[in-house]
């Protein structure tokens, strides 16, 4: 209440919306990072609000941008967003410097210069000190709506509504002058003025003085926030700073508290507030030095004491949400110190088709989700067993009762365990396999199969070889290179591991591809094995230095094979580095044979680099496309390796660079080429017998020489030396 002549202020209350801290939470990670410059803000209050409400100052989620123009009875404000990256540097920091600076900046150099009768939105300053823990969703904020203590105040009137002095009719005309006003006439601050025929107009700050040469009966208007009884609001104080500095040779200002109260569709001002107050200089010693005045406005918590707010969000929010921030948390913070060229967004949209969901399938889904992706279709035939729970991650105990799940199913279920918005599927289907014949019988089972098969691999952009078996991967490197997809292959021994990236084939389309076109018939549900992750590692072939070109097709320009850089396209695929065919390497195995036996962080360090590969690939300019070898250009993750191959008895590890074998099994010419005249016909061959793809690709014919006793003896022959050459 205001008493013994004096005024009381209602000071602010702040209300920050929900949304802004989402706002703040995006902006953080995605623009500001580590800076801690200060931020543009927008914020508002009301002067409508109903009686016994604290004077509500509001900041929205539209906060950073918003602008300072009115809209829907709200009266726009400018400030700025401190925000600290710790909680230290927050409870360090010099409150009182702190605002002294900063309202010299906001608000003492807009009105000694003037441009608050210009802009009278600035005389509402304020500003947020922020420390945010977007870990845990917690915040620490403190609002200040700086004001200047620069005169002394005194009632020359008491204070008394509106209603206490003015008849009903003199409000209505002011209602109707208020309601036309001029555009220019802002609606937080202006001057009215009582014409001699009871009438009033609405002018700018600007007009004061002139009225008051003018001896005009003239009042400043400030919207008042505050809706306490013979209390004004904040906004105040700055008004009657502002005409104490420039308008000196008057020291009685009347002065109208407007508060618009609607009630039954109509608006009432009846308990605004109207007096008479008289403005005096305050003594030289009272300054809060540097010239300026001293300077309050820190807002009181709900204890009401000087200090910050906290918020903790966290259990307010949807927990997926959180968790998806969460996990993407980490990736901004790469972006905000080591690589600020990160594209999130190309790892977030990639499509990964995981082909087996053993050991490997369920490490690299893992890592995978390590770097943000969320789309994943894992393909498997097999059971979990009760082994299984102990080297492949995504199984638990119960996943091995009652004979076993299905494990694509269960590791889909697991992804979204992990995180409720991964969208995964698991897709129980066995891949055809060269040697293993499906008989007549099942042969439209097998091309409905090779149809499902065609089209997963379609509708991804990466494809992962992480299945048992070498043959069983065959039929997907053929596939995706029909395709021209990103295909990683993944391979265990007992100690040692191979990763390698095919190599792209970027001249042909998906749609060149006859495969997918003749393959007609749904998807069977077949289940058969394709999936755990034992496999030998083939042996590296080292190719001639005149050997033959590689590419898409006998077009392509000539490779030199002495080049230590290898393009892209030039890459060879997991099959390149054998000259046999895939067979059936499942017949007469021991147990042994049957399960993956390899040492256990085998797999792991395996997933880790196959994971790392693609995202490696993903921030290659080139993509699919990047080279390897010696001087190869370098992505934002640096350069990407054609393979990675270690050997754990040694801790040896090579990234060797092969190029493509021309009669490769699964990607050279002839096959490819085969495929897409042949499609289903041609992969049932294969099926029904590994020597039509020995002799298809070509390998027959590069075979056939080696095992020729004749042109062996002969090659002996010229390789004697006689007596005439001198020979010992």
């Amino acid at each position: 209440m205001t008493s013994s002549g004096r005024l009381q202020y209602a000071s602010f209350s702040s209300s920050v919306d929900i949304g802004f801290w989402h706002a703040f939470n995006k902006k953080k990670l995605e623009e500001l990072k580590l800076s801690t410059d200060p931020v543009p803000l927008y914020g508002s209050y009301v002067n409508t609000d109903e009686s016994g409400q604290l004077p509500r100052f509001s900041v929205l989620y539209s906060a950073f941008s918003g602008s300072t123009s009115s809209s829907g009875g709200e009266l726009p404000c400018s400030g700025l967003l401190l925000h600290t990256n710790t909680i230290e540097e927050f409870k360090a920091s010099d409150r009182k410097e702190l605002l002294s600076r900063l309202s010299a900046e906001l608000l003492w150099q807009h009105i000694k210069s003037g441009e608050a009768l210009q802009h009278p939105q600035l005389l509402v300053p304020f500003f947020i000190h922020l420390f945010a823990d977007l870990k845990k969703y917690r915040y620490l904020y403190w609002f200040a709506f700086p004001a200047y203590i620069s005169h002394k105040e005194t009632l020359v009137t008491p204070v008394t509504t509106l209603q206490d002095e003015w008849t009903q009719q003199q409000i209505e005309v002011f209602m109707e002058s208020y309601n036309s006003r001029d555009a220019e006439v802002d609606a937080g601050f202006f001057v009215l003025q009582e014409t001699s025929d009871n009438k009033f107009v609405c002018h700018p700050l600007t007009a004061y003085s002139r009225l008051r040469e003018q001896q005009s009966k003239v009042r400043l208007v400030v919207a008042d926030p505050s809706n306490i009884a013979g209390v004004p609001g904040w906004p105040l104080r700055n008004l009657l700073t502002l005409a104490h500095l420039h308008w000196p040779a008057y020291d009685c200002h009347d002065v109208l508290c407007l508060r618009l109260l609607a009630r039954r569709g109509q608006r009432s001002i009846a308990h605004s507030l109207t007096f008479r107050v008289r403005l005096e200089p305050r003594q030289e010693e009272g300054t809060g030095g540097c010239g300026l005045p001293p300077c309050v406005g820190w807002e009181k918590n709900g204890a009401g004491h000087l200090a910050p707010f906290k918020l903790d969000l966290s259990a307010t929010m949807d927990p997926k949400k959180v968790c998806d921030s969460a996990c993407e948390l980490t990736l901004q913070l790469m972006r905000w110190r080591v690589v600020p060229s990160l594209d999130v967004e190309a790892l977030q949209n990639t499509r990964c088709l995981l082909l087996g969901a053993g050991t490997l399938g369920c490490n690299v889904a893992r890592a995978l989700m390590g770097w943000g992706m969320t789309h994943f279709t894992l393909v498997d035939s097999g059971r979990v067993s009760f082994s299984n729970p102990v080297r492949q991650s995504l199984y638990s105990f119960s996943d091995c009762l009652q004979g076993g799940e299905l494990k694509a199913p269960a590791a889909a279920r697991a992804l979204k365990l992990i995180r409720p918005s991964v969208v995964s599927e698991g897709v129980v289907l066995t891949i055809p396999m060269p040697g293993h014949p499906p008989g007549h019988q099942q042969e439209h089972a097998a091309l409905a199969t090779l149809a499902r098969l065609e089209q997963l691999i379609a509708d991804h952009d990466v494809v992962f070889l992480l299945t048992d078996s070498r043959e069983s991967r065959w039929l997907p490197a053929l596939i995706g290179a029909s395709l021209n997809k990103i295909v990683i292959t993944a391979a265990l021994g007992f100690d040692s591991f191979v990763v390698i990236r095919h190599g792209s084939k970027p001249r042909r389309s998906a749609g060149a591809s006859a495969g997918a076109s003749a393959s007609s018939g749904t998807s069977a549900g077949a289940s058969a094995g394709a999936g755990a992750d034992e496999a030998a590692v083939p042996d590296l072939i080292c190719l001639s230095h005149g050997g033959p070109h590689t590419g898409c097709g006998p077009a392509d320009e000539a490779f030199d094979y002495s080049s230590k850089l290898v393009p892209g396209r030039h890459l060879g695929c997991y099959f390149c580095n054998d000259v046999s065919v895939p067979g059936n390497s499942q017949e007469d195995r021991t147990l042994d044979q049957q399960c993956t036996v390899s040492r256990p962080g085998v797999s792991m360090m395996a997933a880790a680099h196959a994971a790392e590969m693609l995202a490696s690939l993903l921030q290659h300019p080139l993509r699919g496309d990047a080279p390897s070898g010696v001087g190869s250009s370098e992505g934002v993750l640096g350069a990407v390796p054609h393979s990675v191959r270690l050997f754990l008895s040694t801790h040896h590890l090579l990234t060797p660079t092969t190029p493509a074998f021309t009669q490769c099994s699964a990607c050279g010419y002839q096959i490819l080429s085969a495929y897409d005249r042949d499609g289903p016909q041609f992969v049932l061959q294969v099926l029904n017998s590994p020597r039509h793809l020995e002799e298809q690709s070509g390998i027959a014919l590069l075979k056939k020489p080696l095992s020729n006793d004749e042109l062996s003896d002969d090659f002996s022959a010229e390789l004697s030396l006689s007596d005439e050459d001198g020979s010992i």
